[in-house]
């Protein structure tokens, strides 16, 4: 299975991040709502473990999101900045689009 997010297709969704994929590259926090989902935050990473699992942003998406939240990640090999700030800024730019522009993940505290 997998969420495509401006045309990028990331593995997942998943409960929780799965312990077998070991690195970092983007992320997307998703609130399942019926059939979709809301945009609760993305981004990239060096190590998903760190960032996903029991850290400061984890504990936040908990707080504002209490219900749950599952995530989709695209594994990037040698933790490619490059690449992944391309795809970062399509993703915005998804966002940026809409009528009104919505940035969802600027919300959470």
């Amino acid at each position: 299975m997998s969420v495509i997010l401006a045309g990028i297709e990331f593995d997942g969704p998943y409960d929780n991040p799965p312990g077998s994929i070991v690195g970092g590259g983007l992320f997307v926090v998703l609130k399942p709502i019926d059939e979709q989902f809301e945009l609760v935050n993305f981004g990239y990473c060096d190590e998903f473990e760190s960032t996903l699992i029991d850290s400061e942003n984890s504990k936040a998406w908990s707080k504002s999101y209490p219900e749950s939240v599952i995530v989709a990640l695209l594994p990037l090999p040698y933790s490619n900045k490059l690449v992944a700030s391309a795809l970062t800024d399509a993703i915005e730019e998804q966002f940026r689009r809409l009528e009104p522009p919505q940035f969802p993940w600027k919300k959470i505290s």
